[in-house]
């Protein structure tokens, strides 16, 4: 994939079909200087110069302006929607709050999937200034969590996901009936960052809360158990939803997209599942 990415994407000429394929064809790019070069591309890649949108009408789905993130008003009549993101309570009685994404609305309550985190809250929440609060909470990463349903590890949490290793796990999700949500919802429309973040705008609602969020440690954290040193030092694929793969240089690589460690052989490139 890597290799891929800073492929030359136009204009060009199509000069014709390659020999014996149907499906790929030589192009040609002639620049200021008179230099001509030659690309090779699949049909599939190749879109005629007047479809091409303009460069100012193409538009990052991620730039796109949502909503910001409020507080929650029972007088609020914004419809809750799939993947929205939340913060809020399991339970009306619950003393903690959590991350958590809709995942389901249903005419009589909503199922959503909980984010987990190691990072704990500040001491004394009650008495601390909302500027230390955000301070911790800048420091929080959110991660998508499952659950063991058998084994050693019965009951509890993993941020691996289940494939390929484990497909018996199950993503840590919970009901919130709708006569609940008044109770339970506390912020609508979170945003998180790709390292689960809270976004600066979450940041200043979270941060004047009046509960504490919830710690949620996992069996990889039982490994490092958290210190004040060390909680938050996370590996990068425990992170919301993303994989890095670390440049490499050994010679397995040299001729491969990857040797057996997994390690990327372009060190220019850092690759990101999101």
């Amino acid at each position: 994939m890597a290799k891929h990415l800073n492929h030359y994407c136009g204009p060009a000429t199509v000069v014709s079909r390659l020999k014996g394929r149907s499906r790929n064809y030589e192009l040609s790019f002639k620049d200021e200087a008179g230099n001509v070069t030659s690309y090779f591309r699949d049909i599939s890649m190749i879109v005629p110069a007047h479809e091409m949108p303009r460069a100012e009408d193409i538009t990052d789905p991620s730039d796109i302006p949502t909503p910001d993130p409020i507080l929650h008003d029972v007088q609020n009549t914004l419809p809750l929607k799939e993947g929205e993101l939340i913060i809020t309570k399991d339970h009306p009685s619950s003393t903690e709050w959590f991350v958590a994404e809709i995942y389901k609305v249903l005419p009589n309550q909503i199922t959503v999937k909980y984010f987990s985190t190691r990072t704990p809250p500040v001491d004394d929440l009650g008495s601390a200034s909302p500027e230390k609060i955000k301070q911790r909470l800048k420091e929080v990463h959110f991660r998508r969590t499952w659950f063991f349903r058998s084994g050693k590890n019965v009951g509890k949490g993993t941020v691996n996901p289940p494939f390929p290793n484990n497909p018996d796990l199950r993503v840590w999700e919970g009901p919130l009936p709708n006569k609940e949500l008044a109770n339970v919802l506390l912020v609508r429309g979170v945003g998180l960052t790709a390292a689960g973040k809270l976004t600066s705008k979450t940041l200043e609602l979270a941060s004047t809360l009046s509960l504490p969020h919830a710690v949620t440690p996992t069996v990889e954290d039982e490994i490092t158990p958290a210190t004040p040193e060390n909680y938050l030092n996370l590996d990068g694929s425990y992170f919301f939803g993303i994989t890095t793969a670390t440049a490499c240089f050994c010679s397995t690589c040299t001729n491969s997209d990857t040797c057996g460690s997994g390690h990327v052989n372009n060190p220019t490139h850092d690759l990101r599942v999101l």
